[in-house]
């Protein structure tokens, strides 16, 4: 369980109290946080219960509610992206929704090409949310 560890800090257990309440030992929750055992599926629902936490987040982290735009600048000349459509492309799956916005430092410097790209991931987003909650 990759993110066990994080997740027992993060709510303030200590290893004897989280293994206590899951009724393991020490011992084994060590190993469980190193990836040197596997949990029973019955193990792994007790401990996510008393972490609050769903079993999802303990493999994969624990979901956010905010947004993080990241924007990757390079030196001029290391990328061409002046040929780049703008776009905003969403990607739908069970547990959730990725943006990936692209466009060519024209779009990004320009406001008002810069609202145009806002719009269309607007409208794509009302998209996107409706599959998702047609189809999860």
């Amino acid at each position: 369980m990759k993110y066990l560890f994080e997740i027992r800090k993060e709510r303030g257990f200590s290893h004897a109290e989280l293994a206590d309440l899951v009724g393991i030992a020490q011992s084994s929750l060590a190993r469980y946080e190193r990836g040197e055992m596997q949990p029973t599926i019955e193990v792994v629902k007790k401990i996510a219960d008393v972490l609050n936490v769903s079993i999802d987040e303990l493999l994969n982290g624990l979901q956010s509610n905010e947004w993080i735009l990241k924007i990757k600048l390079a030196k001029e000349g290391v990328i061409n992206v002046s040929g780049l459509k703008t776009s905003a492309e969403f990607s739908v799956g069970d547990k959730g929704i990725a943006i990936t916005l692209s466009g060519s430092y024209e779009l990004w410097a320009d406001d008002t090409n810069f609202e145009k790209v806002i719009e269309q991931m607007r409208q794509k987003r009302a998209s996107a949310l409706k599959f998702y909650k047609e189809n999860f």
